[in-house]
């Protein structure tokens, strides 16, 4: 799937220049469901009517851009990252919860935090995670076959599993109430925080709203949940296989050192436990509810999960080195994630005046690329809302090639995506072989666009053991 056309984005035009379309935010569509809750089929529309350079006007001069052209996304997010970044104000207020994570922050402070953090992510690390991946997959078989033939909501379910899974993984602790709080208080700075920073593009922060003050509790009780357990993990003795552990040995072996550039404050720990914690449950529990979703609306694609998971597992619960045999079920997670993509939307500052496609990129500009409506354009995916895993049959695009980017790209492509695949693959192999899911609710599922798509109202199914 690599793009052959020509770069076009490279230097300012030799001809005439191009023109950046306007899109009007329909206020009465905002009205009735809220500028998040309308946000996807705005700019689904806006895209529709005018292509892939968009102006989004909300009113009078405020408003954003929408760059959802393959090549010229490559530009920004890889050949000319250096002049893109998170920037503000977009990301302030979730960048007040997470602090300086690998999400939020930008130069020296990113790319030296992102060499420390990938080597809790290596090959031989996700590895060892994956025995924790097995152990909550058979405990969720377990819980399912006491409720089977009854209705749950399987999102909520899935964010207990991935909670479980990345409680072991960052802190070395099972589903304590200290990890539950940490997730409460996590959701509330997301949901606080993205809401803040869609009002007028973040500018509206200082006013005292009730959202304001609850973002301010809750950035108070995360940090005094994740500050308590780094000083209690010091006073143990960091010797065990987790996250937090690997971080404060890194912090120990360098804090002498005034010329490494692996040096931790208590502050950076807490900032990416806090980011890793968001993304490492949230993540993964949205892109595994809207994949048994389209499970139970594709049964043939269904049929076929399972009947590679009965030749390859034939009833047993999967390991880590089933893995790389799981290659139809890895396919299916690829297409759910194509539909429902983890980070469905990513947002660069322009810091130099720049040139895309003809398009001229001002200082400060600040630009929002959603693999959402990439992922749904039927010039790369025909029949785009159709559930196909076959589309991954042949390869898997590159992290170059931006027709297909469900973590992210460039130097920001997720630390976590190696991880984030094994454990995906593990939950379905594990439960699907044993369960049919069908979804039990009156109304359609609606994404709603947090950090993640999250499904709007929890996911109602019914679980029923194969017969």
């Amino acid at each position: 799937m690599q793009l052959n056309q020509a770069d076009k984005s490279v230097s300012a035009p030799t001809g005439g220049r191009r023109r950046w379309r306007t899109y009007s935010v329909d206020w009465r569509q905002c009205l009735r469901h809220g500028l998040r809750g309308s946000l996807i089929q705005q700019l689904t529309r806006a895209k529709q009517q005018h292509g892939d350079y968009l102006r989004i006007r909300l009113f009078g001069p405020l408003g954003f851009y929408v760059l959802t052209d393959p090549e010229s996304i490559a530009h920004v997010m890889v050949k000319n990252q250096k002049n893109y970044i998170r920037g503000e104000p977009p990301w302030t207020h979730l960048r007040r919860g997470l602090g300086n994570g690998l999400v939020t922050s930008d130069g020296d402070i990113h790319r030296e935090h992102r060499k420390i953090v990938m080597q809790c992510f290596t090959r031989a690390k996700i590895a060892e995670y994956g025995r924790f991946v097995e152990q909550a997959v058979a405990h969720l078989r377990q819980d399912w076959q006491s409720v089977a033939g009854r209705t749950a909501d399987v999102h909520e379910a899935m964010v207990s599993h991935t909670l479980l899974i990345i409680g072991r993984v960052l802190f070395g602790l099972d589903l304590s109430d200290q990890v539950i709080s940490l997730m409460r208080a996590s959701q509330q700075v997301n949901h606080a925080a993205t809401t803040i920073d869609l009002s007028l593009l973040g500018r509206a922060g200082f006013i005292p709203t009730r959202t304001v003050r609850r973002l301010n509790r809750a950035v108070k009780r995360l940090d005094a949940l994740l500050y308590g357990m780094i000083h209690v993990r010091r006073a143990e003795g960091a010797d065990g296989a987790d996250v937090l552990s690997a971080l404060l040995r890194c912090q120990a072996a360098n804090q002498d050192n005034p010329n490494s550039h692996q040096r931790l404050s208590d502050k950076d720990i807490r900032d990416e436990l806090a980011t890793l914690f968001g993304a490492g449950h949230e993540t993964s529990a949205c892109m595994l509810s809207w994949t048994w979703l389209l499970l139970s609306q594709n049964p043939k694609v269904r049929q076929r999960l399972q009947a590679e998971l009965k030749r390859v597992l034939n009833g047993r619960d999967p390991r880590v080195e089933d893995v790389p045999k799981l290659v139809y079920t890895a396919q299916v997670l690829k297409e759910s994630m194509r539909i429902y993509p983890p980070v469905w939307i990513n947002g660069r500052q322009a810091v130099e005046e720049d040139w895309v496609n003809g398009r001229r990129v001002a200082p400060g500009m600040m630009m929002w690329i959603p693999s959402y409506l990439v992922h749904h354009d039927a010039r790369w995916y025909p029949q785009p809302e159709r559930f196909l895993p076959e589309r991954f049959q042949d390869n898997t695009p590159s992290p170059t090639d931006f027709r297909y980017f469900p973590f992210g790209g460039g130097s920001r492509l997720c630390v976590g995506g190696g991880f984030a695949m094994m454990e995906g693959i593990l939950t379905l192999a594990g439960v699907a072989q044993h369960f049919n899911l069908g979804y039990a609710g009156n109304q359609p599922v609606q994404p709603y666009p947090l950090v993640s798509l999250t499904p709007r109202g929890g996911m109602p199914m019914r679980i029923d053991a194969v017969s």
